[in-house]
């Protein structure tokens, strides 16, 4: 799942230092718990302020998205990607998009790019 969210997303033009699993315990009695947060090292203390934060743009500094694994849609999507990598890779970009950065723009070029990186995968010449 990891490494075709970290495909997705670079595909999109996100500024990614990587892509990580992790358990986000200091969330744990928030509701709803977060699908994932970014952060500008793996592993290190974020303010609440940034964790949300992912750029595309020039000036924009790479930073470490982090999958929440103990959230039950990653649970669900790490099922998922065993055979469906890329579908499972677009539903957990769209979860962690939702209320902040998700339009129909940004949807309908995620699920093209997510389409265009399974078509890759299966030895398919992508779609125009």
């Amino acid at each position: 799942l990891t490494h075709a969210v970290a495909e997705l997303l670079t595909s999109w033009g996100a500024k990614l230092s990587g892509v990580h699993l992790g358990h986000l315990e200091l969330f744990v009695d928030r509701e709803p718990r977060l699908v994932a947060i970014t952060q500008a090292r793996f592993g290190e203390a974020t303010p609440l302020t940034e964790i949300g934060t992912l750029g595309r743009g020039l000036f924009t500094r790479r930073r470490a998205l982090v999958l929440n694994a103990d959230h039950p849609t990653i649970r669900s999507l790490l099922t998922l990607a065993r055979d469906e990598p890329e579908l499972a890779a677009y539903f957990a970009v769209k979860a962690l998009f939702v209320g902040n950065q998700l339009d129909a723009e940004t949807d309908e070029s995620l699920a093209e790019l997510s389409l265009r990186c399974r078509q890759r995968r299966r030895g398919r010449r992508p779609s125009p």
